[in-house]
């Protein structure tokens, strides 16, 4: 009931003549990511601050010290904003977002933080999420975790593979044994490299909205 007559108040919104001079934007124009907090910059010159109040369908908006947050839960091109003035009861103003999902984070060897350039495979431990602190202004609170892998090592002469598979994500030691006889030519690939990825740390998880398969990794030796 809510969304319909949010959808029946924001038409009335875009045929009206908007006098309030109002803004309201992010770090990346119009744009905004599911299950994060999106702050939102929001400018009026005829309202004061805490006689603003923002509502969408898609998700909640909270305020905190003052300023707005958006959490979307579902993607969609055209997701509508709406301001509301609460002294005057009423709606001043729409605005269209784009709601995306924020990217995966890239995978990579515990060595590399290190070492720049091949794998040294005797000092690898763990394979890790390149996870920056933050992705295009906004803070990302997350929990990321690889929950398993498989190693394929292929040797060039005999064409012979191995395949290690690990239920977490160390090393193991079985793979480690195998380095020192690796010879130029040698081929080694981690597939099917599962990780959960929760933003925001939300209460409760989904297993299989969070449960990902994520890139791989190849090398070989030269």
């Amino acid at each position: 009931m809510r969304s319909c007559l949010i959808s029946i108040l924001s038409l009335f919104t875009f045929f009206s003549v908007n006098s309030q001079s109002i803004t309201v934007s992010t770090f990346e124009k119009q744009i905004v990511y599911t299950n994060i907090k999106n702050p939102l910059n929001v400018s009026a010159f005829n309202i004061s601050p805490e006689n603003i109040k923002l509502e969408t369908s898609n998700g909640i908006i909270t305020k905190e010290n003052g300023v707005f947050y958006w959490i979307p839960n579902k993607n969609n091109n055209n997701t509508l904003l709406l301001v509301f003035d609460k002294e005057n009861k009423s709606i001043v103003d729409t605005f269209k977002f784009r709601v995306s999902q924020a990217a995966i984070p890239a995978i990579a060897w515990k060595e590399r933080m290190f070492h720049s350039g091949f794998p040294d495979w005797r000092k690898i431990n763990k394979l890790y999420l390149d996870m920056p602190i933050c992705c295009n202004h906004l803070t990302l609170d997350t929990l990321c975790k690889i929950l398993s892998f498989d190693i394929l090592i292929t040797y060039p002469i005999t064409k012979r593979t191995v395949l290690i598979h690990s239920n977490n994500d160390s090393i193991t030691k079985e793979f480690k044994a195998l380095v020192p006889a690796f010879s130029p030519g040698v081929k080694v690939e981690f597939l099917k490299i599962k990780m959960y990825v929760a933003w925001n740390n939300p209460s409760i998880f989904y297993y299989d909205d969070y449960f990902k398969y994520v890139q791989n990794l190849s090398f070989t030796l030269y």
